[in-house]
């Protein structure tokens, strides 16, 4: 063999095993739509002619994707909140009147606020169903600092500011680490197309109606479902007084002013606001409750917010223990299914005028009766 040759041979078997590293995950990601572009993924989730989801899995572009949606829907009833808004479908609510769930928009209210105010006022709903995390408000938990927050900060939170070759670069690792581990796997052929490998792999993300398909629990048959190992997770959090369940005995009045600020902004362009404390697993609350000074910021947290609802001319559902519910009907220990959407929306509709104005409650007793899944309403 001339020596040309060898030294080919030999300088391809030096850069396949790095090409193979980079080149496999690198097409993988492209393929599943990893590497999107915002614009163009929007695009072709509208253009699908029957559901398809937007679930990606190596990025966070959840707030842009959903002030983009926002936009572009220009609904006339909005859900706005953080990931435990993602049960809302727009079957709860009455035909006629188009319906956008922004969950996953914003995780506290100075957030949603920056979102309102940057709409165009054509795209402004005319109902919004604000869900105001209880965590948000707690003195040691909330990072909110007004003197740090700059327009710049602000405006780049609702734009996806990464281009494909900057989302390779960073998702491409992750990508080959999980498919040397044998996580990664394509569903069937049967499965629905999707945009993202947590779509094409678990039928998890976004709907077209901005709701959020579980796939990897719902798609468990109920009887194969734990719900012990569904809320472990919550519970190792409380204990550890870590994330979303840091300790904390006093109400950030920082947080409160923000409400302040969101309500009266709303009500001088006519925004009808419907508030509500998201929900907890029961025995998730009991946990809470078992040492009281561990969540000491709940106590009053309800009262306090509801005088400035009442103030601005708006109500304030307290759903943090929904009566009647059960660990078996939430995703986690803090992410409520379908089936108790429909039971806080119910009593919504029965106490609020506002709300009774939008919420369809003879679909969702339908839905009720028919589904016998402890998760999931909407087939």
């Amino acid at each position: 063999m001339k020596s040309g040759k060898r030294n080919t041979l030999w300088i391809c078997s030096l850069l396949l095993p790095p090409v193979l590293a980079v080149g496999v995950p690198s097409v993988i990601a492209a393929a599943a739509g990893e590497l999107f572009n915002l614009t163009d993924a929007v695009e072709v989730q509208d253009r699908a002619s029957g559901e398809m989801l937007f679930g990606v899995a190596y990025s966070s572009p959840d707030t842009p994707y959903k002030f983009t949606r926002i936009r572009q829907e220009k609904a006339e009833i909005l859900v706005v909140g953080s990931s435990r808004t993602l049960d809302m479908r727009r079957e709860f609510f009455k035909p006629g009147r188009s319906f956008y769930n922004g969950g996953r928009l914003s995780n506290d209210v100075w957030v949603t606020r920056q979102a309102l105010e940057r709409l165009p006022p054509d795209t402004l709903p005319k109902h919004l169903l604000l869900a105001l995390d209880q965590y948000d408000f707690n003195s040691s938990c909330s990072d909110y600092e007004s003197d740090l927050i700059t327009p710049e900060i602000a405006e780049a939170k609702f734009t996806d500011g990464e281009d494909r070759w900057g989302r390779l670069a960073r998702v491409w690792p992750s990508v080959l680490k999980d498919l040397t581990r044998g996580k990664i796997h394509l569903r069937g052929d049967d499965a629905a197309p999707g945009i993202g490998m947590a779509a094409m792999m678990q039928a998890s993300g976004f709907r077209k109606d901005g709701s959020y398909r579980y796939g990897a629990v719902i798609d468990v048959p109920p009887s194969g479902r734990s719900t012990d190992a569904r809320l472990a997770d919550t519970f190792e959090r409380i204990e550890e007084s870590d994330d979303s369940f840091i300790h904390g005995d006093s109400i950030k009045t920082e947080s409160v002013e923000e409400v302040e600020r969101l309500l009266a902004w709303c009500a001088s362009r006519k925004i009808r606001v419907i508030g509500y404390l998201p929900a907890y697993a029961p025995s998730v609350v009991a946990e809470m409750r078992e040492t009281p000074t561990r969540y000491g910021y709940m106590d009053g947290l309800a009262a306090r917010l509801s005088g400035i609802f009442t103030r601005h001319g708006f109500q304030l559902h307290d759903f943090t223990n929904v009566e009647g519910a059960t660990d078996e009907q939430f995703i986690d220990g803090f992410h409520s299914s379908e089936r108790v959407a429909g039971h806080m929306l119910l009593r919504m509709a029965g106490t609020d005028p506002r709300a009774a104005e939008i919420i369809d409650t003879e679909s969702i007793r339908s839905l009720l009766s028919a589904s016998t899944d402890p998760l999931v309403l909407v087939p």
